[in-house]
C-alpha cells in the first residue's frame, strides 16, 4: 500500500494509492466534472487549514457509513475515509454515487483498506 500526501496543515490528508481506478488521485484526474473537483479541493483546503473538523460538517456533507468509515459528499462524488491519530485523515477511495445508498462493495473495500493500513503501520513500528 502506498500513501500520497495531499495536504499537510492543521489536518493531514493522505490518500491510499493501490493502483486501482477508485483511488482518489486517479479519480480526480479522470473526473469529468471540474466543478466537483474544485469544490472537493476547496473542502480539503478548509479541513487542512483547521477551519473544519470533518465530523462537524453538516450530515449531507460528511457522515458515518460503516465501521469507522466516513463519507465526504460533493454532489454525486463520494469519498470514503477514516481517521488516524494526530489529526490525520486517510482517504480510501472515491467514486460517483449512482444509487441512494453507498454500495456495500465500496464500504467493504474501505473497511479492508483501513484494516490493511493499520496492519502495515503496526508491522512497520515493530
Amino acid at each position: 500500500m502506498f500513501l500520497r500526501r495531499l495536504r499537510d496543515g492543521a489536518w493531514k490528508i493522505l490518500a491510499i494509492d493501490d493502483g486501482r481506478s477508485d483511488n482518489l488521485e486517479t479519480f480526480l484526474v479522470d473526473c469529468e466534472r471540474a466543478t466537483d473537483v474544485d469544490q472537493l479541493e476547496a473542502l480539503f483546503d478548509e479541513i487542512e487549514n483547521g477551519n473544519l473538523n470533518p465530523r462537524m460538517l453538516p450530515k449531507k456533507k460528511c457522515h458515518h457509513v460503516a465501521e469507522k468509515i466516513w463519507q465526504l459528499t460533493q454532489r454525486k462524488v463520494r469519498i470514503l475515509w477514516f481517521y488516524d491519530k494526530d489529526h490525520t485523515i486517510i482517504v480510501c477511495l472515491a467514486f460517483i454515487k449512482m444509487t441512494d445508498k453507498t454500495p456495500n462493495a465500496k464500504k467493504k473495500r474501505a473497511i479492508a483498506l483501513r484494516k490493511q493500513y493499520f496492519e502495515e503501520k503496526q508491522a512497520a513500528a515493530n
